[in-house]
């Protein structure tokens, strides 16, 4: 058994004098099947990753949007939870003062007032390093976008690692950096663009790896398999002619001829056989020994793509840093504890855990049937209306007159 393990040894050694090239050709193709089934399994697993991404995505803006909905509009904190969306897509430059005190930050909505009826005008006093403020009735210019800036504009294309995030996808713009979930509606739309090139440029890879390789091999090893087969089907013939021309003396000349016929037929299929064989071994040994060739590119951009995304995502959602600090502050100036009130929730009384004034201590008392006390006031008043109170209670004034 140890000499038939040997003879197995040396038939599928490449190097080998006894090596059997057929046999070395079949046993790198089975090795070849494994190979490719992992490919196929790395593909399903990236796609699989992929998902679990995009569904982590939907899963987080869902959360955020659940949120938003508690965080109604009459909380000190909505507009830092949830800004108003604005009509129009891109706000117009303006001009003048306001611009100026746009850019400082010091715009009050209620210091610019206009009555149109009365013709009333309100100014404000501009600074000496402000240019001069445009009136309501002046017509503001457009800012005029030169040739330059329209090329520069048409010529930015985003990149994997730079590539801006859109607004919000709901018909206006979002203060993306100044509310929760705006801040989330741009970490959705950035990790939607990074998922779609996750797909295009690694697993459409990998899957482009497997097919270039299976096809290739697959086609080789079928072309193989036929030149095998001429190659038994001359073995074949050429054993029956032998066979004949020992049996037969009297067309053992004829029969001689074909049988070189058929052995130089046989030589030709075996030489075939083994180059395609050869090409083919060499091949396999390749794709399949030296496959960190080929999963070089891969790695690099797995690499690059997960610190892009997630350097991008931090960035994105490092913003919520901000506007937690703004949603305390406000909170806590509100009584509100970081801690939460589940306690005094669960224990404290209805009126000790209402924190605005208490609706019902405006009603008025309701109606009974019992009497009212009189108070001086009123007492005060009946009696200068109608008289004194003997006078009120006597039936028979005009009595006491005539005496």
């Amino acid at each position: 058994m140890a000499h038939a393990a040997a003879m197995s040894s040396d038939a599928l050694n490449p190097a080998s004098p006894s090596r059997d090239i057929n046999a070395i050709v079949e046993d790198a193709a089975k090795r070849f099947d494994e190979m490719d089934t992992d490919l196929k399994s790395l593909v399903q697993d990236m796609k699989n990753y992929q998902a679990s991404m995009v569904q982590l995505n939907e899963n987080r803006l869902t959360v955020a949007k659940h949120l938003e909905t508690f965080a109604a509009a009459s909380s000190p904190f909505a507009n830092f939870v949830s800004p108003p969306i604005l009509e129009t897509p891109m706000k117009k430059a303006v001009v003048g003062t306001e611009a100026a005190a746009a850019d400082s930050g010091s715009i009050d909505s209620g210091s610019v007032a206009s009555d149109e009826a009365a013709g009333a005008k309100s100014a404000k006093k501009p600074d000496e390093n402000e240019p001069e403020a445009a009136t309501e009735t002046e017509e503001k210019e457009e800012p005029e976008v030169t040739t330059e800036v329209k090329e520069e504009a048409e010529n930015v294309k985003p990149t994997i690692a730079t590539e801006e995030p859109k607004q919000a996808e709901t018909g206006g713009t979002r203060a993306d950096t100044d509310s929760f979930a705006g801040v989330h509606q741009s970490a959705y739309n950035l990790s939607k663009k990074y998922h779609e090139q996750y797909g295009q440029y690694l697993i459409d890879y990998v899957e482009s790896w497997e097919r270039v390789v299976f096809q290739r091999i697959n086609g080789l090893l079928i072309h193989y398999r036929e030149l095998q087969d001429s190659v038994t089907h001359y073995n074949k013939k050429v054993g029956g002619l032998l066979q004949k021309v020992d049996k037969s003396k009297s067309v053992r000349h004829k029969l001689a001829e074909k049988l070189d016929r058929n052995e130089i037929k046989e030589m030709g299929a075996v030489e075939a056989r083994d180059t395609v064989g050869e090409h083919l071994y060499l091949y396999i040994e390749e794709v399949m020994e030296r496959a960190w060739r080929d999963v070089f590119p891969l790695l690099l951009r797995s690499c690059r793509f997960e610190a892009d995304f997630n350097a991008a995502q931090a960035s994105i959602l490092s913003d919520l840093i901000t506007v937690s600090e703004k949603i305390q502050s406000i909170g806590e100036g509100a009584g509100c504890d970081i801690m939460g009130r589940l306690g005094d929730l669960e224990k404290k009384h209805p009126e000790e855990v209402y924190t605005e004034e208490n609706p019902f201590i405006k009603l008025t008392p309701r109606k009974t049937g019992l009497k009212q006390p009189e108070t001086p006031d009123e007492e005060e008043g009946e009696g200068s209306a109608g008289g004194s109170v003997d006078e009120m209670s006597d039936p028979h004034p005009e009595k006491k007159l005539e005496v």
